[in-house]
Parts: C-alpha cells; sequence; structure tokens
C-alpha cells in the first residue's frame, strides 16, 4: 500500500511478484489501489488494475471506489485509465458527482466523454444529481458543462434527508449568482416549491443574496408565492431584517406587484393560512 501511494512503481511491481495480494485492506476499508487513485499515481493504477481486475470495484467504508476518490481529487489521466478499465460495467453511480463537487471541470468532461449520464443520481434513484453539487459549490464552468452536456435543470432531490430541492434553489441559498444566471439562462424553474414549499427567491432573501434576489426577479420569479408557513420572500427578508434584499424588491417596483395585499390574502386565504402581523 505504502509502494501504491508514494508511486513506487518498481517496488509495487516487485511486491506484486512476490505474490502480495493487492486486495488487501487499511482500517478505512482502502485498498492499495483506492490509495493509488487517490493520489493521482497513473501508472501504478494501471499495473494494478492489469494483476487485480476485480480491485476497481472494491469499496471503502465510505462507499467509494478508486474511480470515485480519483474523480474527486481531480485526476484526470487516472479517471479515463480506471473508466477505460471498467466499460463492461461501472464501478460507481457516484463518480461524476465527486468531480462535479470539487468543480474539476476536466474531470467532468472526461466522464461525460465516456458516457456518464449526466443526470445519474446518487444512491439509485433518490440522490442528488452532479448538477446539485456543482451549483452548490458554485462551479459555473461544470454546471455549464452538464447543462451543455443536457443535464435536467429542474431534476428535484428526493431522498430521506434532504428536501425536493432543485440546483436553482440550492445555488440560490448560497448566493451562487454566476451559478444561479446560469440556470435561469438554461430554462431553470423559479417557481418549483422546494423544501418547506419555498421556492428559489424565498430562500435567497432569507440568506441575504441581495444580487441573486435581483437576477431572479428580472426572470420573472413569483414575488407573491407563499411558502408552507404563509411566508412572502418580502416576509421572510422583513422578519430578518435584509435590508439590502428589501431595497432590491422595492428598487425593483417588487413591491407593488408581490405586496399587492388583495392577492397575496387570497393565496393564504384558500390554503387556510396565518396573516402575520407586519
Amino acid at each position: 500500500m505504502i509502494a501504491a501511494a508514494e508511486g513506487v512503481e518498481n517496488a509495487a511491481r516487485v511486491l506484486l511478484d512476490a505474490g502480495a495480494d493487492a486486495l488487501v485492506y487499511d482500517l478505512l476499508g482502502n485498498t492499495a489501489l483506492h490509495l493509488a487513485a487517490w493520489k493521482g499515481r497513473t501508472r501504478i493504477v494501471a499495473l494494478l488494475v492489469a494483476r487485480a481486475p476485480g480491485s476497481p470495484y472494491r469499496y471503502n467504508r465510505d462507499g467509494r471506489s478508486p474511480v470515485d476518490l480519483a474523480a474527486a481529487s481531480g485526476h484526470v489521466k487516472t479517471v479515463a485509465v480506471l473508466m477505460d478499465a471498467t466499460k463492461a460495467r461501472r464501478p460507481s453511480t457516484r463518480v461524476l458527482q465527486e468531480a462535479a463537487a470539487f468543480g474539476h471541470a476536466r474531470t467532468v468532461q472526461v466522464l461525460l466523454d465516456r458516457g456518464i449520464d449526466p443526470d445519474t443520481r446518487e444512491d439509485g434513484a433518490h440522490g442528488r444529481t452532479a448538477l446539485h453539487w456543482a451549483s452548490q459549490g458554485g462551479h459555473e464552468r461544470v454546471v455549464r458543462q452538464l447543462l451543455a452536456a443536457g443535464a435536467d435543470a429542474n431534476a428535484q432531490v428526493n431522498d430521506e434527508t434532504e428536501g425536493p430541492d432543485t440546483a436553482l434553489y440550492i445555488a440560490a441559498g448560497k448566493g451562487q449568482l454566476p451559478v444561479v444566471r446560469a440556470l435561469l439562462r438554461s430554462g431553470a424553474d423559479s417557481e418549483t416549491p422546494c423544501t418547506g414549499g419555498r421556492l428559489a427567491l424565498h430562500i435567497a432573501a432569507m440568506f441575504d443574496h441581495p444580487a441573486v434576489v435581483a437576477e431572479l426577479l428580472l426572470y420573472g420569479a413569483d414575488s407573491t408565492a407563499i411558502d408552507a408557513t404563509g411566508f412572502t420572500p418580502l416576509d421572510h427578508a422583513r422578519q430578518r431584517r435584509r435590508d439590502q434584499v428589501l431595497r432590491v424588491m422595492v428598487r425593483g417596483n417588487a413591491g407593488a406587484r408581490l405586496r399587492t395585499r388583495r392577492a397575496i390574502k387570497e393565496r393564504r386565504t384558500r390554503r387556510g393560512l396565518h396573516i402575520p402581523r407586519r
């Protein structure tokens, strides 16, 4: 393992020739291939794959395969070797997410070029897509790559630990303006209800991202929308004293349009929600 991690190819070859077991793992479940992939030791990775064809399909205690670690570290050549060695059966459903989460655009392109579906989800059908992770990290280039490859801009997370959030909602909550702009230009729907029935405009106002609020309003975000608590984006901004967001909303003529008392009251009445006092 040490030879693999440190990139000492001759030592690794001698040990394998002497009968060393390439599938032995450490306390974290990492094999020699995991360590070599993580460090980007491409020649040793190729050696280990040739000597132990089953090694790319081993998972450590975090559930990560060697190619996952290589992708997360942005080792383009190592990822290419591992992907080419596992064409018949891919060892991971999260490799694209790993690369996207850390903004490794070249690695993302290698994976897309080798046929990885841009909408592949973690852990089966319900986890995040690569677009969710790239949007959270503010990796605009990767977001654009994924969208160009056909990623669904409106895909929602759907698992037991996270609400039905879209990439736009996640980016808006993190204040990732370039990503928000890229998603909106690609047709992302700002009216999709996410966690707590909130829209992207709600979360941007709540977390005090005035530039994102302005961008969402520019693309027609509904400022009169109410969430599961009966609050509009302006309500959240007022409650949290987000002065810059309030100024953006008023300056953008959002106040009159979105604070139309009749429209908001009618929405709340239909849903049986309490109208908060000002």
